[in-house]
């Protein structure tokens, strides 16, 4: 050992042992305000050879008297992943090893779809994402401190990471959740995790990818995402900065029709198999009321129970001459008299409890169609069919009429007066006379 100072011509290498070879990224070290750049990793975890390229040229580093450390900084920096080696010789092959220690991501990043606008804290009045069930892009990185871009090498370790995604409600102003989406839960399960299915393909670059992402539901999400194995390479867990998905949305209303008795034959009632579905097998007279009811239903064709309180919209209903029409349904008509579609003719929002809501309606023939004691039969007005439709009402985010698919009505409604020839009332569901084939059903 010198008493005096000495200076010792040293260079440095970088060994990569997991994964075992390297994704382009050069490690920097720092002598004191010196930045250099070390060539690219030696593969598998090897020592390099003296004259390989793998080193770095040689710096003078001085060595104080009297001490066998030198008080020069020396920073290194890696920005990539992985289990590596910093090695170290002086020019007589003289060597020293830092041992193998692990260079860690910060963090990962949930990237979804460009759609998603939600923000944080949410609210129920997001702009709406995807159908609840429909399928949406998301994809995550692993990124290093200060990086806007992944870390390469991310996913080339000897055991393929893979990345978990936990779902969770969406909080709002103030902490709590979105009161739709946890009516059915106690206050410590609020925030529990909700079934979202998808998962991200294999890594590549640092990111991995996955399009198959959906919620059979409604509402907002917070998604967070962690390492599916709690570890990378004996360093711990990773985790990522919470993201908020949403708002999601009813694929379509599902409406189901009961009218007051069944059809009889008589009545002409449609009952072809067809897809929509067009076959009715209950029947009204005009102006006589009959149930409905209005379901949310997703791309899984579920019931979308969150679909209440804040989450639920006024639906507004309609008569059309078809399942899933457009032509309003207003026959027969007398003169410029048209039947009319009424009773509870828009379902308020308040009226959903998960995901569905029931109401009445009727569908009155003009007045100079009704039935008279002692008129021909052949004056009777003949049957008609009529399918109801739901429709979201201004400010909804489901049903437009350029989107039929989203306002699937399941069972329509033949409407008719039918009346026997002899009789001196309206025939019911009891009665013997035999009306004629100018009846509605439904």
């Amino acid at each position: 050992m010198a008493n005096n100072d000495t200076t010792l011509p040293m260079k440095f290498a970088l060994s990569c042992h997991n994964p075992t070879t390297n994704a382009g990224v050069q490690a920097t070290y720092n002598i004191s305000s010196t930045v250099l750049a070390l060539p690219l990793c030696e593969p598998n975890g090897a020592i390099p050879a003296q004259t390989s390229s793998t080193w770095s040229g040689l710096n003078n580093i001085v060595f104080g008297g009297g001490t066998p450390s030198t008080k020069v900084e020396f920073q290194l920096r890696y920005q990539d992943v992985g289990r590596v080696e910093l090695l170290m010789s002086d020019k007589d092959g003289r060597m020293g090893t830092t041992g193998s220690f692990v260079s860690r991501p910060e963090k990962l990043v949930l990237l979804p779809s460009s759609m998603n606008t939600a923000k944080t804290p949410t609210s129920a009045t997001e702009t709406r994402f995807v159908r609840a069930g429909e399928q949406f892009s998301m994809s995550v990185q692993a990124r290093m401190v200060g990086m806007s871009t992944p870390a390469p090498n991310f996913g080339r370790e000897t055991e393929p990471v893979a990345v978990a995604v936990i779902a969770t409600p969406a909080k709002i102003e103030g902490g709590g959740p979105l009161p739709a989406m946890v009516a059915d839960r106690v206050p410590d399960d609020w925030f529990k995790p909700v079934t979202m299915r998808g998962s991200f393909g294999a890594f590549a670059g640092g990111t991995a990818a996955g399009s198959d992402f959906a919620y059979d539901d409604v509402g907002v999400l917070q998604l967070d995402a962690q390492l599916a194995s709690r570890d990378y390479l004996g360093s711990g867990n990773v985790f990522a900065a919470s993201v908020n998905v949403g708002r999601f949305y009813p694929a379509w209303f599902n409406v189901t029709v009961t009218g007051p008795m069944d059809c009889v034959a008589a009545a002409g009632c449609p009952s072809a198999a067809t897809a929509p579905v067009s076959a009715i097998k209950t029947m009204a007279y005009s102006g006589q009321p009959f149930s409905y009811k209005v379901s949310a239903m997703g791309m899984a064709n579920t019931v979308l129970r969150n679909y209440r309180l804040e989450l639920a919209h006024d639906v507004n209903m309609g008569a059309y001459t078809a399942p899933n029409g457009t032509t309003v349904q207003d026959t027969p008509v007398s003169g410029t008299t048209k039947s009319v579609f009424g009773g509870t003719t828009t379902v308020p929002a308040s009226r959903f409890v998960a995901g569905e809501a029931s109401a009445s309606a009727t569908y009155t023939f003009p007045a100079a169609l009704r039935y008279a004691w002692g008129s021909s039969a052949t004056s009777w007005a003949t049957p008609i069919s009529a399918y109801l439709r739901a429709v979201e009402a201004a400010g909804g985010t489901t049903s437009r009429r350029s989107e039929p698919q989203r306002s699937r009505a399941a069972f329509g409604w033949c409407w008719a007066v039918p009346m026997c020839r002899r009789c001196r009332r309206r025939p019911t569901r009891r009665s013997r006379c035999r009306p004629r084939r100018s009846s509605t059903a439904h």
